[in-house]
């Protein structure tokens, strides 16, 4: 509000300024001081509008920042379960075909995210908390993923 009175009490001054040189002025340059004053009018009513302008263009960049952060937020928050959901099946699918306790079974996954629309596993490692045969697991994983697979046998306890 007070950007707008500072803009009318300016324009009003400039106005009375060559209103009052246009009454004082010789008749011989009245068309030029007319001229100069019809100018500065003209660029005095323009700066407000490319203040505007530019005001807005920067409310405009801050929108499109926000919306491109949420968007990446729900992207990474698609992957994250995708890949905690991808985790518990194979360790479902460890623990049902090796017969073993499901809380013995720590699946970290390294996923391939290089295209969004077919995320891939790049790398399994596996961490077993009892005896078991790991080559075995090892050798069933790498078949049925078609990627490099660890298993780690962890504390026994």
């Amino acid at each position: 509000m007070e950007a707008l009175k500072s803009y009318l009490l300016t324009a009003m001054l400039a106005s009375l300024a060559a209103s009052l040189l246009l009454r004082l002025s010789d008749h011989r340059y009245r068309a030029y001081i007319r001229y100069v004053a019809g100018l500065a009018l003209l660029l005095l009513l323009t700066v407000p509008l490319t203040s505007l302008a530019a005001d807005l263009a920067e409310e405009l960049s801050e929108t499109d920042v926000i919306e491109e952060e949420q968007e990446q937020s729900t992207r990474e928050e698609a992957v994250g379960e995708i890949g905690r959901t991808m985790s518990r099946q194979i360790g479902d699918m460890i623990a049902q075909r090796f017969a073993l306790p499901r809380e013995s079974i720590s699946v970290k996954l390294t996923l391939d995210l290089t295209d969004l629309s077919a995320i891939s596993i790049y790398r399994v490692d596996l961490t077993i908390r009892m005896a078991c045969d790991a080559r075995e697991i090892e050798s069933y994983l790498s078949e049925s993923l078609d990627c490099p697979v660890t298993v780690s046998e962890g504390d026994t306890q």
